[in-house]
């Protein structure tokens, strides 16, 4: 007949392992029910198939940050902006317009994320991408509406790109005013000295040389 001992050691283990399957479980189901619609990627999907797929139907939880030597680019790369005299601006429907220098915009609370980019038909690139949150800016600048669109400008050859989002969209922390890529600073063909990184947007919408933030209370 076993002891009162051993009894108790098949129950305390019999317990561990009861919660060590269902943790495991209860993680499996967490990671499916969070990528449910959307296809995983794993470490050896190769970037090239992607280029038709739409950012947001993809898990890269498992995909990895690829080298910046093979990123593409889209759009101006030869902007050379002047870091001393370049001023980010962030202003409309606010109560505390704000204007920022590049030194201070660095001393803001920084976030850093694994986004992947999809230029359709063209690139991806998965890179880890550092900045400030754009919710962050528009935070300190008192928005007066909790609802409208945020533009966001920035510099090309013959004038501007502008980008519109909806208010609240930008709220996620994978709408980043990137100004480092990969742990270097961000490259100037790649649209130092801030680049916005749109989240599950395609490429297109990652405005590059970026100098405002507009918002409005306008309907998107």
């Amino acid at each position: 007949m076993p002891s009162r001992r051993s009894v108790l050691g098949i129950i305390v283990w019999t317990s561990v392992f009861t919660a060590s399957f269902i943790g495991l479980g209860l993680g499996r189901v967490s990671r499916a029910l969070a990528a449910k619609g959307k296809r995983i990627l794993n470490k050896n999907t190769d970037p090239a198939t992607l280029i038709y797929e739409n950012p947001k139907n993809l898990d890269t939880t498992d995909f990895p940050v690829m080298p910046i030597e093979d990123f593409g680019t889209m759009g101006d790369t030869e902007i050379d902006v002047d870091l001393d005299s370049w001023r980010l601006e962030v202003g409309g429907e606010v109560d505390s317009p704000r204007t920022y220098t590049y030194a201070e915009l660095m001393r803001l609370p920084a976030v850093e994320r694994e986004v992947l980019l999809i230029c359709p038909g063209v690139f991806v690139n998965h890179g880890r991408w550092k900045g400030v949150a754009v919710r962050e800016l528009i935070r300190r600048s008192k928005p007066r509406a909790r609802t409208g669109q945020v533009v966001i400008s920035g510099r090309t050859r013959s004038g501007e790109q502008l980008q519109r989002f909806e208010l609240a969209e930008t709220d996620d922390e994978g709408f980043i005013l990137a100004y480092a890529v990969n742990g270097q600073t961000l490259p100037r063909r790649h649209g130092r000295p801030l680049r916005l990184v749109a989240g599950e947007h395609m490429g297109y919408r990652w405005t590059k040389y970026v100098n405002r933030i507009e918002i409005s209370s306008d309907p998107y």
